[in-house]
C-alpha cells in the first residue's frame, strides 16, 4: 500500500521556492542532487523556473501523472490543494509544514478536513508537522525530504515520529559510514501510521535491520501485532520517548 510513497515514479512540490533555505527550495534541490529518476515538478504560480526547471501554476498544469506531491502552504490553503491533487490522481500528500492538531482546535479542524478531502479522493497522507521519505535504491534515489544527510545505500530503514531526532541517528550513521535504505518521519502521523511502515519494512528484501523511534502510540495493539510479526523476520532496534513528564512534554509537539 506504501509503494508508490517510496518509490514514486514523479514528484511535484506546491509551494516550491526560488528562496535558498525555504523547505519548498530544499526538497527540490535534494531530490535533484541526489538524482531521482523520475521528474521533478515545482509548483509556485509566481515562479517561471525554480533551481533551473520549469515551475507550475498549479498540480493541475503538471504534464504527467504525479505520486508523491509535497506541500509546503500554509495550513488553511491545503485542504484545497488536496482536492485539486485529487482531481490530478495523486496518490500520497506529504505536508512538510505545521499549523494543524499540534496547534490546538483549529489546526485539528484543518488537519480534519484534509482527511476529509484525501479520502473522498484515495489519497493517503504523511504528516502533518513532517519530514518526508528517502529511499536511496540506486534505481530510485528518491529523497522526498528537506533533511541535509545524503546516505550511502544500504540496509538499515529508519522510521521516527520525531524528524529531529531522525536525523540525528541518520547523521551518525552517515558519520559512521553505515548507509541506509529508507528513511521516513510522519510527524503528526494524522493517517500513514507507524505499524504501517513497519509492516512494509519488514515485508522488504533490502531491509535488513529496522530502526524506530516513537513517542506514543494510538492503537498499541496493531503496533504490537506488527512488531512481533517483522521481529520474527529481522531485527527492530526501538526507543521511546515521553516516558518522563518532561519528555512527554516535548512530543505533545506530534
Amino acid at each position: 500500500m506504501l509503494e508508490s510513497l517510496f518509490n514514486p515514479k514523479a514528484v511535484a512540490i506546491i509551494g516550491a521556492s526560488t528562496k535558498e533555505l525555504h523547505i519548498g527550495n530544499r526538497v527540490v534541490k535534494n531530490l535533484l542532487d541526489f538524482g531521482f529518476k523520475g521528474p521533478v515538478y515545482p509548483v509556485n504560480p509566481k515562479a517561471d523556473e525554480i533551481r533551473g526547471i520549469k515551475a507550475y501554476g498549479s498540480i493541475l498544469d503538471v504534464p504527467t501523472s504525479v505520486d508523491v506531491v509535497h506541500m509546503v502552504i500554509p495550513a488553511r490553503f491545503v485542504p484545497q490543494a488536496i482536492e485539486d491533487c485529487g482531481k490530478k490522481g495523486v496518490k500520497f500528500v506529504v505536508l512538510n509544514g505545521g499549523g494543524f492538531a499540534e496547534v490546538g482546535p483549529q489546526g485539528a479542524a484543518i488537519q480534519e478536513a484534509c482527511l476529509d478531502r484525501a479520502r473522498e479522493h484515495g489519497i493517503r497522507i504523511l504528516g502533518p508537522n513532517c519530514q518526508g521519505i528517502i529511499n536511496t535504491d540506486p534505481s530510485v534515489r528518491a529523497y522526498c525530504n528537506f533533511t541535509f544527510t545524503k546516505p550511502d545505500p544500504g540496509s538499515i530503514s529508519i522510521v521516527a515520529l520525531s524528524g529531529g531526532v531522525a536525523e540525528v541517528i541518520h547523521q551518525a550513521f552517515s558519520a559512521a559510514g553505515v548507509g541506509t535504505r529508507f528513511y521516513a518521519s510522519n510527524g503528526n502521523a494524522c493517517d500513514v501510521t507507524i505499524p504501517e511502515i513497519l509492516r512494509y519494512y519488514g515485508d522488504d528484501d533490502g531491509t535488513r535491520v529496522i530502526v524506530l523511534y516513537v513517542e506514543g502510540l494510538r492503537d498499541p495493539t496493531t503496533f504490537l501485532e506488527v512488531a512481533q510479526d517483522v521481529a520474527a523476520r529481522k531485527p527492530i532496534l526501538a526507543m521511546k520517548a515521553g516516558r518522563t513528564a518532561e519528555g512527554a512534554k516535548a512530543a505533545a509537539s506530534h
